[in-house]
């Protein structure tokens, strides 16, 4: 053993210890070489990621070393400050999660800063938005850098890094291929004992499930003679499951989904996978971010979906228009999407100018979640059988003294 990371703690109880050994960190290193995704001698490297977790650990100071590359070192900085340091620095390469890079267009301080230094930007640890991700690029290119956003896939299991998108397998909102040596199979997520692969069928155009992953540079799994990863037998290698639910297609490119472990069971009985609403409800163009937590409900005596949203233009609307927003949502994104539920919809809407982040700077969901209710929430009660859909009314909680109270409207 050469390094205990952790895990982010953004879904889970509390951050889980990984042990890698040299021969695990080489090998992921290696890996990062032979796909061509190392940096150059000389490259100067600006960074957000926390060296207790293996992306900081392995993907930034191993590979800098093994590249030859140098490291602007900064211990702590607050979200608003990374464009500064982008102006300070001058950087070549700069690597960091979503909510980083994306806060970059909007810097003031550096609409007329000639950015052409930078040769590759990179993120990982979250999910990017097609739309971000066009916007930081139409935004390098007005700063006279040709880098394109580059991004990876990966978990403190692995080292960080286990597929990575470049080149032509550099899509919009792909994770892109694994990278040597590593092998990705996507398995089904209701079977908990053991790796069944799922397979293609002639009218199917991609794979949906979970991801199980085999690289030399995967964790042994325990620490002091306990399992803290299970390994499962597969054809006669051996993987670890992610958690992670993952597409893919026909070419063999990968689109990640959602963590699995974020789903949860309705009072009801009806599977709520925040995923697949937090994409639709994202359709809406004024609407940047979505994303979707359970919460108490009293009145059904059981959980609930939650969603909260930050806007596009992060402005705060008043009532009437948040009412509205969210007709928007409930109406033309769910109602009359033929592949959603009604059971889809979220019960409250909290619109908000930000998502709290965890010290990797992913949105954190436990904190999401121990936040619980304000007041603020735009309310939506659905009458609804086993078989068909009622009245919906959508309105706001009024707060008196206090203490919240059903609006009479």
């Amino acid at each position: 053993m050469s390094y205990i990371g952790h895990t982010s703690g953004t879904s889970g109880a509390r951050p889980k210890p990984i042990t890698l050994t040299n021969a695990n960190q080489i090998s992921g290193t290696e890996q990062l070489f032979k796909a061509g995704a190392n940096f150059q001698v000389g490259d100067r490297i600006l960074h957000e990621l926390p060296f207790f977790s293996s992306l900081g650990a392995d993907n930034n100071y191993i590979l800098n070393l093994a590249s030859g590359s140098n490291n602007i070192d900064i211990p702590e900085f607050e979200i608003n400050e990374f464009g500064y340091l982008v102006k300070k620095h001058h950087p070549n390469v700069i690597l960091g999660t979503p909510s980083w890079l994306a806060s970059l267009p909007d810097c003031r301080y550096l609409d007329k800063e000639d950015l052409s230094c930078i040769t590759r930007i990179i993120y990982g640890g979250d999910s990017m938005t097609r739309a971000d991700e066009e916007k930081l690029n139409l935004w390098l290119r007005k700063h006279g850098s040709s880098a394109e956003v580059e991004k990876g896939h990966g978990m403190s299991e692995y080292c960080g890094c286990g597929s990575y998108a470049q080149k032509k397998y550099n899509r919009y909102e792909s994770i892109g291929i694994p990278l040597p040596d590593t092998i990705y199979t996507i398995v089904d997520p209701n079977v908990g004992d053991k790796l069944v692969p799922l397979e293609f069928t002639e009218d199917m155009e991609q794979l949906v499930g979970e991801l199980a992953v085999s690289s030399p540079a995967v964790t042994n799994g325990t620490l002091d003679g306990k399992i803290i990863v299970p390994h499962y037998e597969l054809d006669g290698k051996s993987y670890i499951r992610t958690r992670d639910l993952v597409k893919m297609n026909r070419d063999g490119i990968f689109t990640f989904d959602s963590r699995k472990d974020r789903s949860f069971t309705r009072f009801d009985g009806y599977k709520v996978k925040p995923y697949e609403i937090e994409k639709v409800i994202e359709e809406n163009d004024k609407i940047k971010y979505c994303r979707i937590v359970q919460y108490y409900d009293d009145k059904q005596r059981g959980l609930m979906p939650v969603a909260h949203i930050v806007l596009n233009d992060n402005n705060l609307l008043d009532d009437e228009e948040s009412i509205k927003l969210v007709e928007e949502v409930v109406y033309q994104q769910i109602i009359s999407n033929p592949n959603m539920s009604s059971r889809q919809i979220p019960s409250k809407f909290r619109i908000r100018e930000s998502m709290p982040l965890s010290k990797n700077s992913k949105v954190s969901f436990n904190e999401l979640i121990n936040e619980g209710l304000d007041g603020s929430e735009i309310n939506v009660d659905v009458e609804e059988t086993n078989l068909s859909v009622g009245d919906i009314k959508i309105y706001k909680t009024k707060i008196v003294n206090k203490v919240l109270s059903l609006s009479k409207k």
